[in-house]
């Protein structure tokens, strides 16, 4: 069965997360030391974003690059998803995928190896199940009150004596930017980020010890950067041109993808 295989990629291009999610709303943020609490407005949740993710893995030399918009409003991203040099199908190790998902359906650019499979169709859809489709809605409508509002996120994640520690300020690409970070309890923070329904579908876990997240804000408050900690995995995404426009539309040319390709290359992955 191909399926849990389409949804483990299709869910970590979209990033998705994918990962990112918040919960929007005035949240008590713990002070530098812990011992006093102020309560931070929110801001709007973004409309949207550029991002860039890094995606690697001590325990396996597994590594990931991500980049891409989302339409938050429109519940629309883009994905360049270059994949590692070890990935266990040879004829797409270190190749780029270019992901869209855009009404409820995902299309993959398809690499030369590949093409001659379809007739050489230069793109493949994928239709996501109403079930899929209504979690993907609601981890991007996450992300966009994350996007908007780092701290609140941070905030409803903390335990009620541990909230989050101050990093004093930096840049990021010539940004000034406030740093926070806290070891949030895994409860918390599956139930923050809406990741509980999303870790079943792959092959990681968020396991019961707290999870370091360290998040930057740029001057309004917005995200700038946030480093999640799994155990023997770590994410790093970037976000920027916050609220700018952009057009998300499918490749024209895309043909669905049928079930005999996917059972093939689950087949390459031992699924």
């Amino acid at each position: 069965n191909m399926r849990p295989f389409v949804l483990r990629r299709t869910g970590l291009a979209v990033l998705s997360g994918l990962v990112l999610g918040a919960g929007v709303g005035a949240t008590t943020v713990g002070s530098a030391a812990g011992a006093s609490t102020r309560t931070q407005a929110a801001n709007p949740p973004c409309s949207t974003a550029t991002y860039s993710i890094s995606v690697a893995s001590a325990q396996s030399a597994f590594s990931l690059s991500i980049s891409g918009q989302a339409d938050f409003a429109s519940d629309a991203a883009t994905a360049n998803v270059t994949l590692p040099s070890n990935f266990p199908v040879s004829f797409l190790a270190g190749s780029t995928l270019q992901v869209v998902l855009v009404g409820g359906t995902v299309y993959v650019s398809l690499p030369p190896a590949l093409a001659g499979f379809l007739g050489g169709a230069s793109a493949v859809s994928i239709a996501l199940p109403s079930n899929l489709n209504t979690l993907v809605d609601q981890v991007l409508s996450s992300l966009a009150s994350f996007c908007g509002s780092p701290q609140s996120t941070l905030g409803a994640m903390s335990a009620r004596r541990h909230g989050p520690t101050s990093l004093g300020t930096s840049t990021i690409g010539g940004v000034p930017v406030t740093g926070s970070h806290l070891k949030a309890p895994a409860r918390r923070f599956k139930k923050t980020l809406h990741l509980t329904n999303t870790l079943a579908a792959g092959n990681w876990r968020v396991g019961a010890a707290p999870v370091p997240i360290t998040v930057w804000v740029n001057g309004q408050g917005q995200l700038a950067e946030v480093a999640i900690n799994l155990p023997n995995i770590s994410i790093t995404i970037d976000v920027s041109n916050i609220d700018q426009p952009v057009t998300i539309t499918p490749p024209s040319g895309a043909v669905p993808l049928p079930s005999s390709v996917l059972n093939m290359i689950g087949g390459y992955l031992g699924e």
